[in-house]
């Protein structure tokens, strides 16, 4: 498990990241349906560059196998939660955030309210749309995937997070295959909503965190979780 700060770096490995999800995806799939032939889409490697380009820092850690050719076999990348949208907030009250009884039957949710709370009073920095508001409190991890290592590089990761004090909270965006692994790391389903169109004479609208644009509209919200 080697660390990996420069972006430079992780732009040069963008191409293996995306394999590596793929594969991760597909042997995810396979173990509980064993004759699929389809599986649950993966991050994309637009996606995954589009991170690697913004966000700030980037700190993290990536596993290679030890004989030469050493292949690539997980990775994660940590960040400060970043939003671009002056009326995002966090709340678990309002049916905007998308999160319904059976959410809170098959899953992990943040049902009394109490860290969507605290993270809504987390200190948020900046003004401007165009520069992002940023949670100089708040951790996100923005990519991770691997081939059996995904959970000893969250936890390593966690680890350090904890060591280093330089946060209090630590939030993602997970895909759907994924949120059983996120849940046995202590993480929680968390609400997330935001203006439409980011004006404060509209609606409030379920949240997308960093989204692939199919036909100029995000693809569906976020599953937002934090611990």
């Amino acid at each position: 498990m080697t660390p990996c700060n420069k972006r430079e770096d992780w732009l040069e490995l963008c191409p293996l990241l995306a394999r590596v999800c793929n594969e991760a995806a597909r042997r995810s799939t396979l173990r509980k349906h064993p004759g699929a032939k389809r599986y649950e889409k993966p991050l994309s490697e637009i996606y995954i560059k589009e991170r690697l380009e913004y966000d700030t820092p980037l700190d993290g850690y990536v596993v290679k196998t030890v004989a030469d050719p050493q292949h690539l076999q997980g990775f994660i990348v940590t960040t400060q939660f970043t939003t671009w949208r002056k009326t995002f907030r966090w709340t678990m009250d309002t049916p905007a955030a998308m999160i319904t009884p059976t959410d809170h039957r098959l899953h992990l949710t943040d049902r009394d309210g109490s860290l969507v709370k605290d993270l809504q009073e987390a200190v948020r920095e900046g003004d401007s749309s165009e520069t992002g508001f940023k949670y100089p409190r708040i951790c996100e991890v923005s990519l991770l995937g691997g081939l059996g290592c995904g959970g000893g590089l969250l936890s390593r990761a966690l680890s350090e997070l904890r060591q280093l004090d330089k946060y209090d909270f630590v939030v993602m965006q997970s895909t759907k295959i994924a949120i059983p692994f996120y849940e046995k790391h202590g993480f929680i389903r968390v609400g997330a909503v935001t203006r439409f169109n980011d004006k404060e004479v509209l609606p409030e609208v379920a949240y997308r965190h960093w989204s692939e644009i199919v036909d100029g509209e995000a693809v569906e919200p976020s599953y937002m979780m934090a611990r």
